[in-house]
């Protein structure tokens, strides 16, 4: 399958997400995307969205909480297999799945983590993957202690990068018994 060719490019006046140092980190870690679906949080102007794209994913959201943000994302994105959505942080409840990534930066406080990154692994497929950027300088053990069950964590790291010193990348995938009570108790 071809790239979408027709992708506007991206203007020259907007702050980009490609260009920020926490969504190059992120994106270099980002499995195969051909035949992938993908939702991609705090996704700004779109750049990951469209990138994605580009890489052979065939279905991509892009929600954000800034509508200034999430109009630009619209404005350059012209492929019927993006969306983009205004979507307030403690909202995830109202998406839909599934999908085989989701990918983006975590901002809300720790106290959070638990409840979003259950309400997220539910969106994903069996094996899915979760790449997260947790900001707040917490220790690897605390956020992995606050990450939903249905998570297994297979890398986590401090990008080198000195502005990105508070963030822990996490790297998760769907646990294949999540969903089912009897399997579940069968560890």
């Amino acid at each position: 399958m071809e790239p979408y060719p027709q992708m506007k490019p991206e203007a020259a006046t907007l702050p980009t997400a490609s260009h920020e140092p926490l969504w190059q980190v992120l994106q270099a870690k980002v499995p195969p995307l051909a035949g992938a679906r993908v939702l991609a949080l705090h996704c700004h102007d779109g750049a990951f969205c469209r990138a994605a794209i580009n890489a052979g994913a065939i279905a991509v959201l892009g929600v954000d909480h800034d509508g200034t943000a999430i109009s630009h994302a619209r404005d350059l994105a012209s492929s019927d297999r993006l969306r983009f959505r205004i979507m307030p942080d403690r909202r995830y409840d109202l998406l839909t799945g599934p999908y085989d990534l989701i990918v983006g930066p975590f901002s809300l406080p720790t106290d959070d983590l638990r409840r979003s990154s259950h309400l997220l692994a539910k969106l994903l497929r069996p094996n899915g993957q979760m790449l997260l950027a947790v900001s707040g300088g917490q220790s690897d053990g605390q956020v992995r202690s606050k990450l939903s069950s249905w998570l297994t964590v297979t890398e986590c790291f401090r990008p080198k990068q000195s502005e990105l010193a508070g963030s822990l990348i996490i790297i998760a995938q769907r646990a294949k018994a999540a969903g089912n009570p009897k399997a579940r108790r069968q560890h």
